[in-house]
């Protein structure tokens, strides 16, 4: 068996308070920067190539995520033939996309107006999630911003971690070549934030959670050192989401050496 060289347990607060004028904020910037909204939008996709690659490429990837490799449909169709035809209807989507976001900017921004006037609760709900899981500097950093932090053995994070973890040993860098720590840290975060604001909003799902726990260990074992066990959700080396029987939140890191 695999040696344990340490383990950090972080539970997500229950509920991250938002400042009463947050969600006013949010929609008077909204509304004051339509017009770049739209310009920037028709900037970052002028044409079908660049959807092509934005868009339907990214969307393509994420579906097949939530395909089993084993699937076979009831017209007879597997997982590749699923996904090859999922890529398709995405990829032919572009003149559909640009039409209906014109649309959406026409008449001085009209109707995105009036849409970012009728989410601005939908905002506030998805902030709150948000901050549940990142935090702040004010009242301390969230379990994404942390465990990054705790895998690359930054020198801050034992102190930022005195109110919001158990922890057993120390900080360890797992990552090589050092210089790879930055990118590390920068992809790990957001994926942290993503996959916990989905099991969130599905409301815990046992399926769901191993589902994101799939992406989070598949990213960390890409650029992980060899000298470690490898990231994988249950195994000697994991980071995992899940719910005490309390249902209590909460993500678990597990690090162990290698087995030769």
């Amino acid at each position: 068996m695999a040696k344990r060289l340490n383990t950090l347990n972080i539970v997500i607060a229950v509920e991250q308070s938002l400042p009463e004028w947050s969600g006013g904020q949010w929609h008077d910037g909204m509304i004051t920067n339509a017009a770049r909204i739209n310009l920037k939008r028709k900037k970052k996709i002028p044409d079908q190539p660049r959807y092509e690659s934005k868009i339907a490429e990214a969307s393509v990837n994420v579906y097949k995520n939530f395909i089993d490799p084993n699937f076979i449909s009831e017209a007879g169709l597997t997982k590749k033939e699923i996904v090859a035809k999922h890529a398709r209807k995405i990829s032919a989507g572009f003149e559909k996309y640009n039409k209906n976001l014109d649309r959406a900017f026409a008449e001085d921004g009209k109707i995105f107006k009036q849409r970012i006037a009728d989410s601005v609760e939908r905002y506030v709900k998805n902030a709150q999630i948000t901050m549940r899981l990142t935090g702040d500097k004010i009242r301390g950093y969230g379990a994404s911003a942390l465990v990054p932090f705790w895998l690359v053995a930054n020198r801050r994070i034992v102190q930022l971690l005195e109110h919001a973890a158990k922890i057993e040993g120390a900080p360890v860098n797992i990552i090589q070549p050092l210089e790879l720590r930055g990118a590390f840290k920068a992809g790990l975060e957001p994926l942290l934030t993503q996959t916990g604001h989905t099991i969130i909003r599905a409301e815990f799902d046992r399926d769901t959670i191993n589902d994101q726990n799939k992406l989070v260990n598949k990213f960390i074992a890409g650029l992980q050192d060899n000298k470690y066990a490898k990231f994988t959700p249950g195994g000697d080396s994991h980071c995992d989401w899940g719910v005490e029987e309390s249902g209590e939140f909460y993500i678990e890191v597990q690090l162990s050496v290698a087995t030769p």
